[in-house]
């Protein structure tokens, strides 16, 4: 036995000075190499889109407009801008509502019909969970008034 235990040492040791010493990695200095960014493309001066649906209440009406519709910019108040519509109406807006970079506005108003689209979907599920829920009820109260076993205790 005492062999057998002086022979696994013996390959231990052999085995411990034939592995190398883990080394460590060096740490590489080449850039990485990056996409050139493309050019912005821009509206034309002082010509805005919107990047969601806004509503603006004015002295004559209220206004709605779609993502990526363009207005017209009038003058810049701090946060807000004053602007005017395609029918020339004028009204103030929030700043952060609107840009002059095209493609972050078809991007917000691809956004925003992606988003009308789950809104929509989740609308037609509730409608259809309601609808089930309404018929099982009525079933129930059916088979009440006939005398019949409620459908969850039949068996």
């Amino acid at each position: 036995m005492a062999a057998l235990y002086q022979q696994t040492n013996e390959h231990r040791a052999a085995a411990a000075k034939a592995t190398p010493a883990p080394v460590a990695a060096k740490a590489t200095s080449s850039p990485a190499i990056s996409k050139p960014t493309p050019p912005r493309r821009l509206a034309a001066e002082e010509t805005y889109l919107r990047l969601r649906y806004c509503t603006v209440i004015t002295s004559t009406g209220i206004i709605g407009g779609s993502p990526d519709t363009t207005v017209t910019l009038i003058k810049r108040e701090g946060t807000s801008v004053e602007v005017a519509d395609q029918e020339h109406r004028v009204f103030q807006m929030d700043a952060s509502l609107v840009t002059n970079d095209i493609d972050l506005a078809i991007a917000a108003a691809r956004d925003t019909a992606i988003q009308r689209g789950v809104e929509t979907h989740i609308a037609e599920e509730i409608r259809r969970h309601d609808q089930q829920e309404n018929y099982a009820a009525r079933v129930e109260e059916q088979n009440r008034i006939k005398g019949n076993k409620p459908l969850a205790s039949r068996g």
